[in-house]
């Protein structure tokens, strides 16, 4: 029999000695595996017991203590420690029903927090990144795809924006299951989240980022430490990179193409333009060229009767902006601090990056050389660093009201 169980070690209770208490497990369907590491939510749940032994000598038998119903239970010694650290260690033992008697079964005890991150050691500081905060404007593919990444990393500190449901339609493409359909997206992130860190600290917002929402997002973009838009949304867009500059800011903003045939990610930073109204003014054309994956999002570009085609990409085309998104504001939030991922200040410090998954018809894409040209041209498959001056007009970040006096003759 394959068993397993896992517990982490908060759950143990010295306190309890010579007693016992129930521990309701977590287990997976038509498997012997059982687990208990926070107290979220259980939905397959499976019933144990813990016997705290009186004397470090006593091994109590898994039948002498318990519920009818349980499915699990652990026998603990308590033992003084020699180590510094700990004052004490304990000694476990599990057991699993199997054909209606006990079978000892192996057993992990962990501490969660320690372990966690710990194959991140030597690499970057977690505890640096624990104490930042990032607000999501936006929860779909790309949005659900960099959280993913940044709890894994270290962060525990969320705030996410996001109105929608999920639909049948995302579930190829976003972190969401099948069993998520019809959930709202940030119900499913927070749930998410703290399955991958239980100690996260997660902050849901089931609005749009819009006019009626202006202070809201105002507000979590000034209190967090980074913002990340991902929505589909130019007038979301628009509002974020608006309440960036007059808070003083840094947010970084991440889309696809139509059909992912290709991506964008710009980063603007606090009290140093460009900002994403100069790019939607430099490069108009780049702008207006992105993924149609929703309804919403061809009724917001749709200008006549002819309606818009909805013509999403593949999860494997947009994972490259997800990742490149997420390693940039991974640099953001460990600015300044010491880390062996330093070096990579010189490779990321233009404002706007392109990306190309294939040549598309009818695009600068389509001239592309193949990945055997001259390294030094541009290609698919590659990120391309775009610098470009700010707008000084830019009624953002720029001096607009100057511009328009000069255009109608006005006295300063």
């Amino acid at each position: 029999m394959n068993s397993m169980i896992t517990i982490a070690s908060n759950y143990i209770d010295p306190k309890k000695r010579g007693g016992e208490y129930n521990l309701t497990f977590h287990t997976i369907p038509h498997e012997k595996v059982y687990s208990r590491l926070s107290d979220d939510p259980i939905p397959h749940p499976a019933t144990g017991s813990i016997k705290i032994a009186a004397t470090s000598e006593e091994i109590p038998d898994p039948t002498s203590f318990g519920e009818d119903g349980d499915q699990v239970r652990l026998v603990v010694q308590i033992q003084e420690s020699p180590s510094t650290k700990t004052k004490e260690v304990f000694i476990t033992k599990g057991y699993v029903r199997d054909d209606g008697g006990w079978r000892e079964s192996p057993l992990q005890v962990i501490h969660v927090s320690g372990e966690l991150h710990s194959r991140l050691d030597g690499l970057i500081e977690t505890d640096i990144l624990s104490d930042q905060s990032v607000f999501f404007v936006g929860f779909g593919s790309v949005g659900s795809t960099i959280v993913r990444f940044l709890v894994q990393s270290g962060v525990k500190r969320f705030h996410i924006m996001d109105h929608d449901r999920i639909e049948l339609c995302n579930i190829a493409r976003h972190e969401a299951r099948l069993r998520d359909v019809g959930r709202l997206k940030v119900d499913f992130a927070e749930e998410d989240i703290r399955q991958k860190n239980p100690e996260a600290e997660v902050h849901t917002w089931p609005v749009k980022s819009d006019e009626k929402n202006l202070e809201l997002c105002r507000r979590l973009i000034r209190e967090n430490t980074l913002t990340i838009c991902t929505a589909d949304s130019r007038t979301c867009r628009d509002l974020t990179n608006y309440n960036l500059i007059k808070e003083g800011k840094t947010g970084i903003f991440a889309g696809c193409r139509r059909r992912a045939y290709g991506g964008m990610v710009m980063i603007v930073r606090s009290g140093r333009p460009p900002c994403y109204n100069c790019y939607t003014h430099t490069l108009p054309d780049e702008a207006k060229d992105r993924e149609i994956a929703n309804a919403e999002a061809a009724e917001e570009i749709q200008y006549s009767d002819r309606p818009v085609p909805i013509e999403p990409g593949l999860s494997l085309d947009i994972d490259p902006i997800s990742q490149f998104t997420g390693k940039l504001a991974l640099q953001e939030l460990l600015r300044n601090k010491p880390t062996t991922l330093r070096s990579l200040d010189e490779d990321l410090s233009d404002p706007l990056y392109f990306w190309y998954n294939r040549r598309e018809n009818g695009e600068d894409s389509e001239r592309f050389q193949p990945l055997s040209a001259d390294p030094d041209d541009v290609h698919i498959l590659r990120w391309i660093p775009v610098q470009f001056d700010p707008n000084p007009h830019c009624p953002t970040c720029g001096d607009y009201l100057a511009y328009m006096k000069k255009i109608y003759g006005l006295n300063p």
